[in-house]
């Protein structure tokens, strides 16, 4: 069962992947909160103005095409092309 009442979400089961992502991404649009798919290999982390990608991947991450990557700067460590075991860095603006 997946009960709403307010802003309280209750969830009596452990969904598979593919509902709890939709579930996240569902709330999370509900809510304004700006998300990013990832998938299972690519890790973000952002801390004091920088964001850092780490592919824990067998696979070559384009961060491009997922829409992430320096807003007209420069990337300060790497590139849009992250390999396997990679990391890039950029600066990010928070709020």
């Amino acid at each position: 069962a997946y009960i709403v009442s307010g802003k309280l979400h209750y969830l009596a089961f452990w969904p598979e992947a593919a509902s709890w992502n939709a579930l996240l991404r569902s709330l999370f649009d509900e809510l304004q909160i700006p998300h990013n798919d990832t998938g299972p290999d690519l890790r973000l982390v952002s801390s004091e103005g920088m964001m850092f990608a780490f592919n824990y991947g067998p696979d070559t991450e384009d961060l491009a095409a997922r829409g992430l990557g320096p807003a007209g700067g420069a990337w300060l460590i790497g590139s849009a092309e992250l390999p396997p075991a990679g990391v890039a860095i950029w600066k990010v603006d928070e709020p």
